[in-house]
């Protein structure tokens, strides 16, 4: 067992670096392309769910996004518009229970799983293809990596 799994300060600790992280300008703003991808793919997949269809995610350096999609219906429009942000704070918190459980290696496989729909099925500016593409080897790299402690601190360092 990990010790930083168990002591509530480091957790803490990593958290308030990880926020400091993502004020530093070019740093700060690659890291949180990913809350970006998070919230444009729940407006994708909220379109997928009312039946209607996603055209393509924009995912931009000033780490600000778009998601063109179809509706049918104006209740599908309605909670598609809505999306963004419940997903963004539910995949959040999600993340940090797979911490707390001691799954890590799960937060890995939905962000890679992330990082692969949205290359293949959504994203086509380029921009936000080399940043998933970037994005997804680091991820990769420092889960095969196969040290506990980068998973966790990774993994902490995703949700900033």
């Amino acid at each position: 067992m990990i010790d930083c799994l168990i002591t509530n300060w480091i957790f803490y600790t990593c958290l308030l670096l990880a926020s400091m992280l993502s004020i530093i300008p070019f740093a700060g703003n690659f890291i949180n392309v990913l809350n970006t991808m998070i919230h444009e793919s729940g407006h994708a997949v909220m379109a997928l769910i009312t039946g209607g269809g996603v055209v393509n995610i924009k995912l931009s350096a000033d780490t600000s996004g778009a998601a063109q999609t179809k509706s049918k219906y104006w209740l599908g429009k309605v909670l598609v518009s809505l999306a963004g942000y419940p997903v963004s704070s539910i995949t959040a918190w999600f993340f940090f229970w797979l911490i707390k459980q001691q799954m890590i290696n799960y937060v890995f496989y939905v962000l890679i799983s992330l990082v692969l729909i949205n290359l293949t099925l959504w994203v086509r500016n380029t921009f936000g293809m080399i940043w998933l593409l970037v994005m997804g080897t680091l991820t990769t790299l420092i889960y095969l990596y196969e040290n506990l402690n980068a998973h966790y601190y990774y993994s902490i360092f995703a949700q900033a």
